[in-house]
């Protein structure tokens, strides 16, 4: 399968040229409610297409003892977020393409990341997140549950689709219609956390 319909040298160009307009300039409140709810203290988190890193870093504050991985495929992204987490010994930055990541996590957040993707891979991007976590471990993060007037990415989608291919490897889930959504996004996003199964492997 290519799972690189979208390379590194387009976003490459999208962020050298400062066209991220989902970049929203800080951490997502939905997010940073998340994960200070349920404690990240001494596990660990993998952020995937992490853009700016804005949730690192207000994490990486919060559990100064978590392990977080910062993985994007924009070589000069990752060389920008290489140099503004210098010293920081919590965050790890990696260039990659996530569906060759390898590692174990306790959690996985998603932001923005899901839509960045040709939708002929949601169901690879369900597997893949599946073989990343930890038995017990959660997918959570914010998701579009809308249809964008223009071909994306953004790629926006039904939520209900979401789940029905996410439900081949998850059988917990959790959706919140309303979660604390920027004012742009407000009624446009859901908020789903999908949990694996604490005797998968």
């Amino acid at each position: 399968m290519n799972t690189k319909k979208l390379s590194e040298s387009y976003w490459d160009k999208r962020h050298q040229l400062g066209d991220t307009p989902w970049d929203i300039g800080e951490a997502a409140p939905a997010l940073i409610s998340y994960f200070s709810k349920n404690s990240l203290e001494g596990k660990t988190l993998l952020i995937p297409g992490a853009g700016l890193a804005h949730e690192a870093k207000a994490l990486s504050k919060i559990y100064p003892n978590t392990r977080i991985t910062v993985l994007d495929i924009s070589q000069s992204l990752v060389h920008y977020l290489q140099d503004a987490f210098a010293g920081q010994g919590n965050v790890t930055i990696i260039c990659e393409d996530f569906f060759d990541h390898d590692g174990k996590y306790d959690f996985i957040m998603e932001q923005t990341f899901f839509c960045a993707l040709d939708p002929s891979l949601r169901k690879a991007y369900f597997s893949k997140m599946f073989e990343l976590l930890r038995p017990g471990g959660r997918l959570a993060g914010l998701w579009f549950h809308c249809v964008f007037d223009k071909i994306g990415p953004p790629f926006g989608g039904d939520v209900e689709d979401y789940v029905q291919d996410a439900k081949t490897f998850f059988k917990e889930f959790t959706i919140d219609y309303h979660p604390d959504s920027i004012p742009p996004r407000k009624d446009r996003e859901v908020f789903l956390e999908f949990i694996k199964d604490s005797h998968s492997q």
